[in-house]
């Protein structure tokens, strides 16, 4: 991880088919979460592309003193270990839970006490009325949510395929089609 001192986890659930939340911190200072679709295979150590763009794109707020962070977590809308997103209405057909057991918990825990939170989970994050029940969620617990970008749909664009250089603004304020 670039040398630096990293702390590292993430909280599953017990037969580790759910990840509720997963982490890299650097420093003391609060951290950058991140609410996104659906979780990877990334775990305790080992990364995947988003959580590394995510803790990536931190630092670069903490270097450029955009925003003082000293580490980033990851939630999803839906706890589900599934890589492909284009997967989960299936899932849903099967009968199986993709939002998870306790998610809703892990995503409110996680949104205390963060320096932003910064939502993108795209499209597919509206399955289930799913993305708007998690800005409901965000949003009465106080907290004022962010994207970097939108999606001509109105949802927030996944973090993953955008441009560094993107700074978030508050949700409410982002149009359809920025990305």
């Amino acid at each position: 991880m670039t040398g630096l001192e990293m702390e590292s986890g993430a909280t599953f659930s017990p037969c580790r088919q759910y990840r509720l939340r997963i982490w890299r911190r650097w420093s003391a200072e609060p951290h950058a979460l991140f609410v996104l679709m659906n979780c990877s295979k990334a775990d305790e150590i080992k990364n995947d592309p988003t959580v590394t763009r995510c803790y990536r794109r931190a630092m670069a707020w903490a270097r450029s003193g955009f925003l003082r962070v000293g580490a980033v977590e990851v939630v999803n809308a839906f706890s589900w270990i599934e890589t492909d997103s284009r997967v989960l209405p299936q899932r849903i057909k099967e009968g199986i839970d993709i939002i998870g057991p306790g998610n809703d918990q892990a995503i409110l825990d996680a949104a205390k006490g963060p320096a932003i939170v910064v939502c993108g989970w795209g499209n597919p994050g509206n399955l289930l009325g799913r993305g708007a029940a998690v800005l409901a969620l965000l949003r009465g617990a106080g907290v004022v949510p962010y994207a970097l970008a939108v999606n001509a749909d109105g949802t927030p664009t996944h973090p993953l395929y955008l441009g560094y250089d993107l700074m978030p603004s508050p949700l409410a304020n982002l149009a359809g089609g920025t990305r």
